[in-house]
């Protein structure tokens, strides 16, 4: 619902807002570098996350872009929000919570969608019957286990380190989705995204040697 070159900087400015929120509500505070580490990933994030195209005009108004702001400051909060619980009953069960919350939501939506808007996510689609091949099931059972341990690991991170830390590396995920680009998929990144990619790591370096 927006150009990806629209909205891949938009979910990019999410380890900043956690920052900003993690100073803003838990009273964190950062040194000097960290603060010059912080501006560094965010500028490299978005740099990485960025299409430049030669032809066409790039609007930020749509769904797309305002869908990727609201993830954007949703996200933020709930990583900060979910501090106190992790460091007071510990992740596992904060982690089960969540995902019972998310569950309900999902379910709530989903029947809201089907019955306002059944276009939105293709649910007027015609079957023919057919069931879904085993391959696509097994996919969709993999991704599942991989989201639960990426979330359980980002649980145990909020749980011993600050939530500013966890925030800004969790955003740099943009430059494992350039490199599986370029390893995986053979595509070739432009200078600019280069240029991301060397504030992201010197945005690391400063944190880790800093």
């Amino acid at each position: 619902m927006g150009p990806l070159c629209v909205v891949g900087p938009i979910t990019a400015m999410f380890g900043t807002v956690t920052v900003l929120f993690a100073v803003l509500f838990l009273g964190e505070r950062l040194t000097i570098a960290e603060t010059a580490a912080v501006i560094i990933a965010a500028t490299g994030s978005v740099l990485a996350a960025i299409e430049i195209k030669a032809s066409g005009r790039n609007k930020f108004i749509g769904l797309g872009p305002l869908a990727a702001m609201g993830a954007v400051l949703l996200g933020s909060a709930i990583t900060v929000m979910m501090q106190h619980p992790i460091r007071a009953d510990g992740w596992v069960p904060t982690v089960i919570a969540v995902r019972i919350g998310v569950a309900i939501t999902a379910c709530v939506a989903l029947f809201a969608v089907a019955k306002f808007w059944p276009g939105m996510g293709g649910l007027d689609t015609p079957t023919n019957g057919a069931r879904l091949p085993k391959r696509f099931v097994a996919l969709i059972a993999a991704i599942g286990c991989f989201d639960a341990i990426a979330f359980s690991s980002y649980a145990i991170g909020l749980s011993t380190a600050p939530v500013w830390l966890v925030g800004l590396v969790a955003a740099t995920s943009p430059i494992v989705l350039l490199f599986g680009g370029l390893v995986i998929l053979h595509e070739r990144l432009r200078p600019l995204q280069w240029v991301g990619v060397a504030f992201v790591f010197s945005s690391m370096a400063i944190i880790a040697f800093g």
